[in-house]
């Protein structure tokens, strides 16, 4: 299908808008590009990587013959004014190849090359796309302002030293490395396309650079630059129950007894508060990434422990007959004799008078759900 369409933020309403010969296709590309986090556009990139391809919709917004595709775009992209503005994440005002660079800026392209910079060093020095660079390093050619040749710009960028941050190793060149790791990728990260490149042994990521950067950054320069990435891609995993640390999904599976990738990490997520239960005692296990486990209080972590012995649907009960708050019907029976969580909630709904007794007094106890009794009474301060 031939046509224009749109990318929608769901959450904040920015609009991408594109044309496409195949829109279908062209979708496709565009979700790849997106999830490996190698967009060509970071103002889109960044919006995805912040809420998630479940926070942005695809529509195609015309069907046009080939011929009308480039003032089409132009026509919705001034419709949604979506030129990188709060309205949208366009970096063009679209047709062919969008607006005209200013002179100065073409002339940075020239000087940067004929300085022995490439085409993807200039792409990132200047934030122009790297398909704008190489078309006016041919203009550039033509008109003996340069000698660009694509060829050389390769061999260039696979002759450059690298090094691992991880190892410090250095390599004499990206294809190098490449083959050490049986990776691809890598000069993408040296020019901070993307954050890393390949896993080592222990799963844990590889973090590049070319080793002329690296020489020009101070020693604090670069332990802050790999501890900030060491962090982002730290994938360790807590039981918060235990406090016991496992390096991956799969080691915290085999603790738990449970198989697949799903709900431990959901649960680090916060789209679940609980994965597994200890087979002996019955607790249910809660997860969070350590590098989210580190940053909270103990007072949260057993918050956490608590909330994932609940029901999803289960409420916090008080005991009228002292003010003591639970957090379910079924810690309540801990501190009560012949009664159920059944029976407690049937007071709770008022349909009988009391449940259970005092396991000392041997008193009838009256209860509420907590909600009922916060709006009756005002809040109140005693918990079990």
């Amino acid at each position: 299908m031939v046509g224009i369409y749109k990318i929608e933020n769901k959450v904040n309403g920015k609009v991408y808008i594109g044309q496409s010969i195949d829109i279908k296709t062209r979708w496709k590309c565009h979700i790849n590009y997106l999830n490996n986090g190698t967009h060509n556009n970071k103002h889109l990139q960044s919006a995805w990587n912040k809420y998630g391809k479940e926070n942005f919709s695809f529509n195609i917004i015309e069907e046009c013959d080939v011929e009308d595709l480039n003032e089409r775009e132009i026509y919705w992209i001034d419709k949604y004014d979506s030129y990188i503005n709060k309205n949208g994440y366009n970096l063009t005002l679209g047709g062919d190849g969008g607006r005209t660079i200013e002179s100065e800026t073409i002339e940075k392209i020239y000087d940067l090359y004929n300085n022995g910079y490439i085409a993807v060093e200039i792409s990132e020095q200047l934030d122009i796309h790297i398909k704008t660079v190489h078309k006016y390093l041919k203009i550039g050619t033509k008109n003996g302002l340069c000698n660009y040749n694509a060829k050389n710009d390769m061999l260039k960028l696979h002759s450059k030293k690298i090094i691992c941050l991880n190892t410090k190793r250095i390599f004499n060149s990206v294809m190098e490395a490449e083959n050490e790791y049986n990776i691809v990728g890598i000069y993408e990260c040296c020019i901070h396309k993307v954050n890393y490149c390949g896993k080592d042994n222990n799963g844990n990521a590889l973090f590049w650079m070319y080793y002329e950067e690296y020489k020009n950054k101070s020693k604090d320069e670069i332990e802050s630059y790999v501890n900030e990435l060491m962090l982002k891609y730290d994938y360790r995993i807590v039981c918060v129950n235990t406090g016991e640390v496992f390096k991956d999904y799969i080691e915290a599976n085999k603790f738990a007894g449970l198989s697949g990738k799903q709900s431990i990490t959901s649960c680090c997520l916060g789209k679940r508060k609980r994965s597994g239960k200890n087979k002996k005692t019955g607790e249910y296990y809660t997860w969070m990434y350590y590098k989210d486990y580190i940053s909270i209080t103990d007072e949260e972590k057993h918050e956490r422990i608590i909330n994932a012995q609940l029901s999803y649907n289960e409420k916090s009960v008080i005991c009228l007959n002292n003010l003591k708050v639970f957090h379910s019907p079924k810690f309540a029976l801990q501190w009560c004799n012949n009664t159920s969580t059944d029976l407690i909630k049937m007071c709770c709904r008022k349909r009988i008078k009391t449940a259970g007794e005092d396991k000392n007094t041997h008193e009838r106890l009256r209860w509420m759900y907590l909600e009922d009794y916060i709006k009756e009474f005002g809040e109140v301060t005693k918990t079990a």
